[in-house]
């Protein structure tokens, strides 16, 4: 595993282990130490196998493993100092990155994605966010625009109707039958979610608290919330 940020390298001992995410003791301890030090938190991206990164800071990241193509383009990526926005697995080796305004890099996804992508690249605009599960995937621009692809209706009216009461959009998360959005400071609607990831939205939403992430594999969850805190039930 290794946590990359402001250009130090630091390597840590791999440590496997057999649980449906892979290095939790790791992923933890580097949750916690960002949290401990107040270093913001982007996201957190798994993929299918339980393989994770952390996108942190501007261009700070933390996985424990993801293919050789993508681990040289991130190191690119901080030793330039430029913006790493998000980052998401695609299926056994494919993967996304978007960067800086409009940048991004993949390498195994659905075309539609890619030519969508370019497209968005091509017309300049400002890509924040993404997002692949299965067959669906959606991307986030201009802080309240959306491409998608995805087979429910009531998830592309709703985005629909936040693209036009220009509410930012943060995150866009499918998972088995269902789907979560997080808009807003800490608003959310979703479909089919996880009870107990429903019960600590609505905490933090009690609490005033800013949710700005979340991250779902399988049946485990995290949130990111007022930047650089998270909660999980890993």
């Amino acid at each position: 595993m290794k946590l990359i940020t402001f250009l130090l390298i630091i390597f840590l001992t791999y440590s496997g282990i057999s649980q449906p995410i892979r290095d939790t003791a790791l992923l933890m301890r580097d949750l916690r130490y960002m949290e401990k030090n107040k270093i913001p938190i982007k996201t957190i991206s798994f993929s299918p196998y339980g393989n994770w990164i952390i996108i942190f800071g501007d261009f700070g990241y933390s996985y424990n493993k993801i293919p050789k193509s993508a681990a040289s383009l991130l190191l690119r990526l901080n030793k330039e100092q430029k913006k790493i926005k998000d980052f998401e697995f695609y299926a056994d080796s494919g993967w996304v990155c978007i960067f800086e305004h409009n940048g991004f890099a993949y390498k195994l996804i659905p075309y539609s994605l890619a030519k969508a992508l370019k497209k968005l690249n091509l017309n300049k605009k400002n890509i924040q966010a993404l997002e692949i599960f299965d067959n669906h995937w959606a991307i986030i621009f201009e802080n309240n625009r959306t491409l998608i692809k995805a087979n429910d209706k009531k998830i592309i009216r709703f985005l629909l109707r936040l693209k036009y009461s220009k509410q930012k959009i943060k995150t866009i998360r499918f998972f088995n039958n269902g789907w979560i959005i997080l808009y807003g400071k800490n608003s959310y609607i979703a479909k089919n979610p996880p009870e107990d990831l429903l019960i600590t939205l609505k905490q933090l939403k009690k609490l005033n608290y800013t949710i700005d992430n979340i991250s779902i594999y399988k049946n485990f969850w995290f949130i990111i919330y007022n930047k650089f805190n998270f909660k999980t039930n890993l």
